[in-house]
Order: structure tokens, then sequence, then C-alpha cells
């Protein structure tokens, strides 16, 4: 898969849900080491603090992602929600980040 999904260098990376699979993706897009910025979000801010620390990531309250949205280059979104998190009206026209919308 890294094979084809390359996020361009410095990237900013919003992960929205703390799971095993966002686990796995921060995993795959190794913070730091491939010089992506990963920033975290959770409604449970305690979990979205714990795995920022692990990593050494930011963390942005989950009610903020509305006014953030357009700060990143790529969100990858994976929770239980049965709802939509991420909606495309925040988004300016001129700044379209990748969308990855994994819900369950």
């Amino acid at each position: 898969m890294k094979r084809h999904f390359q996020p361009a260098q410095n990237a900013e990376v919003l992960i929205v849900g703390i799971n095993e699979l966002t686990d796995r993706i921060i995993k795959f897009l190794g913070h730091g080491e491939n010089h992506y910025q990963i920033t975290v979000a959770n409604r449970t801010a305690d979990k979205a603090r714990e795995q920022a620390l692990s990593i050494g990531a930011k963390q942005i309250a989950f009610g903020s992602i509305q006014n953030e949205v357009t700060h990143f280059d790529a969100i990858i979104s994976a929770t239980s929600s049965p709802g939509i998190i991420i909606r495309s009206e925040w988004f300016e026209n001129d700044h379209v980040p990748i969308l990855i919308d994994h819900a369950a």
C-alpha cells in the first residue's frame, strides 16, 4: 500500500478516531520518520491526548475539527460514528485535502 499512497513530505495529516485501525494507519505513516506531521482528534479527549503523547503528535479538540480542517493536507477519519464527521461545507474552495473516511 505504501507504494500507492505517498503523502508529500512534511504533509500535515489529521487522524480522527482512536482505535485499532488508526493505530495501524499511524504506524503505516510512520509519524516523524517520513516527515509526516500527525495530529489526532477523538470524542474522548483523554484517548486523543494519550495517543498524541505516545507518538509525539499534536492533538486538537474534537469540537474544533471544523475550524482546523483547512490546515491539513490529508484527513483520515476512522470512527464508529453512524453520522458524518467531516462535512464538505467546512472546506474553502481553494484548499480541499485528501480525505479518507473509513466509518464503521
